[in-house]
């Protein structure tokens, strides 16, 4: 079965089958209740650093049984976490906008779902940098001038300030100018100054910093239009914002007229809403590659052309594969859907954990659909696509991940030798493939199998995380639930058990065994026991152990005539019958003889 094509038959063998084989399981056991999935995160938020009245935004992506309900919660620094009154509080996405005592402050999300499943994420950490109100602006001033460069910032106060410039050639240095550690840097304009930027490092009474944006200082020349910062080339994917800017002095009121021409066209001015502006955008087609772009600058005196640059449009990405979870044996294929000058083509790369990305020689590595047989040893690799076009213009996409799981244990009377449980099993085959994987074992927390005629439960152990069991109503003569270590909740009861040893569950807390054969229970080492119901048994004694949490025993009919129960200290309920001779036990319980009320 291990074989692609076989597994591949088998699977749609399963598909097309369900609709019949559910239809006859409901019709002799109705819905299965009680199945419930783990809330499971598949995306976690994370830390975030911004600047004061900056939007935030923290997101979680979570699946699980029925409809998820989100409560995101805070933690101050010296604080505990608390819930979150916010309107976003209880959705995926937590928004808020930064203030200065927000630095330093942990969100996480509580996501449950329908099942009664909870997951909290690990808490994130938020840093609220200083903000810039008012940036440097661009100077233009003669020599032997006053160039001032200014910052405003928002914040947690007191704010210390450094000014630094650079050179057009070299890296940022700190100034030692005037005011170079306060809000306003004042330089004296010389002649070596021209092309020169300068820009204020803020560090805020929280001790984070925040860079300013640089400011460019241009030493003017003597008379007419001057332009202090030409437009660049650029390379953008189809459908991203391409923009171009232009800086220019002059005299008077200063006007920008920006123009095009296609690679066999002539120069038209752009009727663009930005066309008139100092920033000029466009949103890249694939006719768009290779179109050239400048500005033409007008002041009182005349105009000036800036240098014309070119707009080179790459692939796009439209949708791609971002994850796959696969069984050892089947078909993962991970696909790309791309836009750009075509026709377009395909190389996928493949990385393992610990090496380095390489071109699959995959007969389908050279197409948008990307399909391999999957092994163990695939597990942790990494896919992505280059994606060329017409023009030599590439794009790679977003890695994505491969998770292998082994192919499970398999659903047959090898594991199950129960034909009706092995039926009920087979619903909880997620994909059909006739296995129980990992994923799916660890997704079952509640076996619901009431009246369904099972006279063994050999396999039920291989459900590690199984929480809430009912098979009552069974024809079942023996039961081994050891390896069930979570259990808290089990009901057997209208069986045939004879011996019934629960002592490696001691997790426990409610048992109904009434209506079997029992001559023999063992519970003496489950102290978190709260709730025994062992009606209509042959049991001679109940032996709780030293169970202090038991709260509720309803022993009626069986070959009881004393129980001594001197370590139940809360012990509420006691329900017997009248054959019982003595009875010890401790504090105020309500005694029930033959159904009736006795003296405690």
């Amino acid at each position: 079965m291990k074989k692609s094509i076989v597994a591949l038959l088998c699977a749609l063998t399963a598909a097309l089958s369900l609709v019949t084989v559910g239809m006859a399981a409901t019709a002799r056991m109705g819905a299965i209740p009680g199945i419930h999935a783990k809330v499971t995160i598949s995306a976690t938020p994370e830390s975030k650093t911004v600047a004061v009245g900056e939007q935030v935004k923290f997101s979680v992506k979570a699946t699980g049984t029925g409809k998820l309900t989100y409560q995101w919660q805070t933690k101050s620094p010296s604080g505990e976490w608390k819930n979150s009154p916010s309107a976003s509080a209880k959705t995926a996405n937590f928004t808020l906008t930064a203030q200065a005592g927000h630095n330093g402050f942990m969100f996480r999300c509580i996501v449950k779902d329908e099942g009664g499943s909870s997951v909290t994420t690990e808490g994130v950490k938020l840093t609220v940098t200083a903000a810039f109100t008012d940036q440097p602006r661009d100077k233009t001033a003669g020599i032997g001038e006053k160039a001032e460069f200014s910052v405003t910032v928002n914040g947690k106060s007191p704010f210390s300030y450094q000014w630094q410039s650079k050179s057009p050639s070299g890296d940022w240095k700190n100034s030692s100018a005037a005011g170079a550690k306060t809000a306003t840097l004042s330089i004296t304009v010389q002649s070596g100054h021209n092309g020169y930027q300068f820009r204020c490092v803020v560090t805020d009474g929280n001790g984070n910093k925040a860079n300013s944006e640089g400011a460019k200082l241009t030493v003017a020349e003597a008379s007419g239009i001057n332009i202090t910062k030409q437009p660049k080339a650029t390379t953008v994917p189809v459908g991203g914002q391409a923009n171009f800017t232009i800086a220019a002095t002059g005299t008077g009121t200063i006007s920008y007229q920006w123009q095009t021409k296609s690679p066999n066209g002539s120069w038209k001015n752009s009727s663009s809403a930005s066309a008139k502006k100092a920033k000029f955008t466009i949103t890249a087609q694939t006719g768009h590659n290779g179109f050239q772009v400048r500005c033409v600058v007008k002041d009182s005196k005349g105009s000036k052309t800036s240098e014309a640059v070119t707009l080179s449009v790459r692939p796009g990405i439209i949708s791609q594969t971002e994850a796959l979870t696969v069984i050892e044996g089947d078909s993962a294929t991970f696909s790309v859907e791309a836009e750009g000058v075509g026709p377009l083509s395909y190389q996928w790369q493949t990385k393992n954990p610990n090496g380095d990305w390489k071109n699959s020689t995959s007969a389908s590595a050279k197409r948008a659909d990307f399909t391999l047989t999957v092994r163990m040893g695939h597990n942790g690799y990494q896919f992505r696509c280059v994606i060329t076009d017409a023009n030599g213009k590439k794009t790679t996409t977003q890695p994505a991940d491969l998770t292998v799981e082994e192919m499970g244990i398999p659903i047959d009377e090898n594991y199950f030798p129960d034909c009706d449980f092995c039926e009920y099993v087979s619903y909880l085959d997620c994909n059909g493939d006739g296995y129980l994987s990992n994923s799916e074992i660890s997704a079952v927390t509640a076996i619901d199998i009431d009246g369904l005629n099972i006279g063994d439960l050999d396999g039920i152990g291989v459900f590690t995380e199984l929480r809430e069991l009912r098979c009552s109503n069974n024809s079942l003569a023996d039961m081994d639930v050891t390896n069930n270590k979570k259990l808290t909740f089990l009901d057997c009861s209208q069986n045939h058990l004879e011996v019934l040893n629960l002592n490696e569950n001691t997790a426990l807390t409610y048992l109904d065994c009434s209506f079997n054969d029992l001559t023999n229970l063992f519970i003496d080492q489950v102290l978190t026991l709260e709730q025994l119901y062992c009606t209509d048994n042959l049991l001679r004694d109940i032996e709780p152990g030293e169970n202090h949490v038991l709260r509720i025993i309803k022993c009626t009919h069986n070959n009881i005539t004393e129980l001594r129960f001197d370590s139940l200290w809360k012990l509420e309920e006691l329900w017997v019958d009248s054959i019982v001779e003595s009875i010890y036990c401790e504090g105020d319980v309500q005694i029930y003889m033959d159904g009736s009320a006795a003296q405690g």
